[in-house]
């Protein structure tokens, strides 16, 4: 059994266990949405097994802290990338302004762009160089304050998964 409506094909199975949705954009948009939250899922999965992962890294690497925040780093920089198309689509509809995308370091003393920090893979290493040339170690403080924004920004464009469910009434 086949139906159309809007672009949209649904094909049914008769055993009501096979449900077929065919809609391109729908699925691109899903599969988006599903890596954003994997990559926002594994950096903080790293970062809450810091210990266990700094003790596992001593032993095999000369600087297991060092190591470590390369890691974070690298899994900020995966978060940042799947939302840097989404913030850059936002920008051009006028859903957000470029000031949603500055950032102060946690100290106060420098401010970024958070596209400028994504885009320059600057993250990866844990370290940030700017057009300039200005070096600047993010250190754990602003990884995790750069993530936070990263956050706000996605909540901002209302990207939530969600969950719908059906129950039945409550039976007795």
């Amino acid at each position: 059994m086949s139906e159309t409506s809007d672009n949209k094909s649904i094909e049914k199975e008769d055993d009501e266990q096979s449900l077929y949705v065919v809609d391109s954009d729908e699925y691109q948009k899903t599969k988006k949405l599903e890596s954003i939250y994997q990559s926002k899922k594994e950096y903080k999965k790293i970062r809450s097994n810091r210990s266990k992962i700094i003790q596992k890294y001593t032993g095999i690497y000369r600087d297991p802290k060092g190591s470590y925040y390369q890691q974070l780093a690298s899994s900020l920089a995966m978060y940042g990338s799947e939302l840097s198309p989404i913030i850059e689509d936002a920008l051009k509809e006028g859903l957000l302004i470029e000031d949603d995308l500055k950032i102060e370091s946690v100290s106060g003393n420098d401010q970024w762009d958070i596209l400028e920090l994504i885009k320059f893979d600057c993250c990866v290493e844990g370290d940030f160089i700017s057009e300039e040339g200005k070096y600047t170690p993010l250190g754990d403080k602003n990884l995790n304050h750069i993530f936070r924004h990263l956050e706000k920004i996605q909540r901002k464009l209302g990207l939530g998964l969600e969950i719908e469910s059906e129950t039945d009434p409550a039976q007795i």
